[in-house]
């Protein structure tokens, strides 16, 4: 008697790089890639074998030319033109600020706070209010040290207790805040310069994730920038400007096998979508199965499981 063999029976994810007939399959398991997906989603059936469902739909909210969309733990704002606005959980628009330049905005999530610049302007929305970012002076012991107040940032993240900024005016260049005042910073000794503009920061556990113009680096410690280290290279091509997911993931979401545990970091890069670990290792998840034509900027959604999506 001939044993039959599974001509299909899950989708293990998208894969455009090879040819039609050079797909994997398991006649074993019946599972294969999909060389092209419409409108579903690829999960874990939670028996070891991926499925497709239908993804659901959506509808429009809101019509007009929105940009810098964001949501950490807090708020979700986005912006349209000159205006900033919180997007309210009975999904409706409240205006926080107006007259903005309408350039893309940067935010950072500390407690109840949102700190927010465009490289011109920055303020800290608290409870649905915009108010100026203080410049509050050094509180500490006294010292001969130059401390200033926060510069106005084109980039920032939080990490462990400092708010780390990159500024228009030094694009190469990051500095962090005094620990637990984001208002005082040592800009002569807290800083730390790479080879080009600095367009990614993405904090996890033992650092940060720094892509520039041509790299993606990582600077280790829980410190100030004097006390961190510059790892080697981690990949040698940049982020794709302003992909990176605002929150922490949690890597058993993923559905990847052979993964750690664990909380992650996610952003598009040029080869693929990348997962940043919270020990400061790096992976990509696509490289060899999809090819994507990015172009120089991005933006970040997610569904669950999670997906990276990012556009030009």
């Amino acid at each position: 008697m001939v044993k039959p063999i599974t001509i299909y029976a899950g989708a293990a994810g998208v894969d455009n790089v090879h040819r039609e007939d050079d797909i994997g399959f398991s006649s074993r398991t019946g599972v294969t890639a999909l060389a092209k997906g419409v409108n579903v989603v690829i999960e874990s059936s939670g028996k070891g074998r991926p499925r497709c469902r239908r993804a659901k739909g959506y509808s429009e909210l809101f019509a007009g030319a929105y940009h810098s969309g964001w949501r950490d733990t807090g708020d979700a704002f986005v912006a349209k033109g000159t205006l900033l606005y919180r997007v309210r959980p009975e999904r409706t628009l409240q205006g926080v600020r107006s007259g903005l330049t309408g350039a893309r905005i940067c935010y950072a999530q500390h407690g109840e706070k949102t700190y927010y610049a465009n490289g011109t302007q920055n303020g800290v929305i608290e409870n649905g209010v915009s108010s100026s970012w203080p410049t509050d002076s050094y509180l500490g012991m006294d010292t001969l040290r130059a401390y200033t107040g926060a510069p106005i940032a084109k980039k920032m993240a939080i990490h462990n207790g400092r708010i780390f900024i990159v500024t228009p005016s030094d694009p190469n260049t990051i500095y962090c805040s005094e620990y637990g005042m984001f208002n005082t910073f040592f800009m002569a000794e807290n800083h730390q310069n790479f080879e080009s503009a600095v367009i990614m920061m993405v904090p996890v556990k033992a650092g940060l994730f720094v892509s520039t113009e041509h790299n993606t680096w990582f600077m280790r410690g829980e410190g100030a920038i004097r006390d961190m280290t510059l790892d080697d290279v981690k990949d040698p091509h940049p982020a794709i400007e302003w992909s990176e997911w605002p929150q922490k993931v949690n890597v058993s979401d993923l559905n990847i096998e052979n993964m750690r545990g664990g909380h992650c970091r996610l952003w598009r890069g040029k080869t693929g979508s990348m997962v940043g670990f919270e020990d400061g290792s790096l992976a990509n998840l696509t490289e060899n199965m999809i090819d994507t034509n990015c172009g120089g900027l991005g933006a970040s959604c997610y569904m669950k499981p999670y997906f990276i999506h990012s556009a030009g």
